[in-house]
């Protein structure tokens, strides 16, 4: 009797993990601007978000394309925050931790946070994300900038922002090399 009650008690937990595991895959984004001006010269811009074409993993099937999924305010700074979602689809907050402007008329900038399921994909649990946002301002300042981009779960570093574990290891390698250094000078 207790086995039996152990072994139902073990697959109601497995059957819950699974359950509330995290959302995994990508889905593509779309969207507008309303600024025109030069992309690369904007501190901000007011961007409304939709769902793209294509998704993966446990966000196929898709919610389906051209869903508004809101849209705000973005800062392109360091740290800024931006949230965008819908209670169908969720709602994604993060910073901002890459902005790169070294291409004219062209601006890539990643975002890491968390992304917070909807309706549509709530046999999932909510997870850590990483959103890809590329602007286009085709022609140059004066015409409109369009964006491409992808939410991914779980997140990942972005090209340029080093994993935690590699800036651990080079933090304790230079510790290492500090104290040889010191027990050379007192020999």
């Amino acid at each position: 009797m207790i086995k039996k009650f152990a072994l139902a008690f073990a697959a109601l937990a497995m059957f819950a993990a699974s359950a509330n595991a995290g959302i995994t895959g990508s889905h593509a984004l779309t969207g507008g601007v309303t600024q025109t001006a030069g992309l690369n010269s904007l501190a901000s811009v007011s961007a409304t978000v939709f769902t793209g074409l294509g998704a993966t993993g446990d966000f196929a099937p898709s919610i389906g394309a051209f869903q508004s999924i809101g849209g705000g305010t973005l800062t392109f700074a360091f740290g800024s925050p931006f949230t965008f979602g819908s209670a169908t689809f969720g709602t994604f907050t993060g910073n901002v931790v890459v902005d790169d402007t070294s291409s004219a008329n062209a601006r890539t900038v990643y975002l890491i946070g968390n992304f917070a399921v909807g309706t549509y994909y709530n046999a999932f649990g909510n997870s850590t994300a990483t959103v890809l946002f590329n602007f286009t301002q085709s022609g140059g300042p004066g015409n409109a900038i369009s964006i491409g981009g992808t939410i991914s779960t779980p997140a990942f570093s972005p090209p340029g922002v080093p994993e935690p574990a590699t800036v651990a290891s080079a933090l304790v390698a230079l510790g290492f090399i500090g104290v040889a250094r010191l027990r050379r000078k007192t020999a």
